[in-house]
């Protein structure tokens, strides 16, 4: 009895229901993410450093040298939406 009823509700649905859903919910996890990667940036995790060029003497290089690392909760957004990438956009 319950098979003919879960094939009933499968076929009434709104076919791209669970993709939009799927698209929404990423689109809420990018904002977050720019949000964090934004207060993250706003913090100044980081040295300017400029050295000598190993290969040319007469150059010198200037890096950026994070001093603090990337906040758990910002690599684990990311982490979410690049999970779900494959499912909203398949190869």
């Amino acid at each position: 009895m319950g098979r003919p009823d879960l094939l009933k509700f499968a076929m009434t649905a709104k076919p791209f229901e669970a993709s939009y859903r799927k698209i929404a919910w990423a689109d809420e996890r990018v904002n977050d993410l720019y949000a964090e990667i934004e207060r993250f940036r706003q913090s100044i995790p980081y040295d300017q450093v400029i050295e000598p060029s190993l290969d040319q003497a007469d150059q010198i290089v200037h890096k950026i040298k994070l001093t603090r690392d990337i906040p758990d909760s910002t690599l684990n957004l990311a982490s979410d939406i690049d999970s779900l990438c494959p499912q909203v956009h398949p190869k």
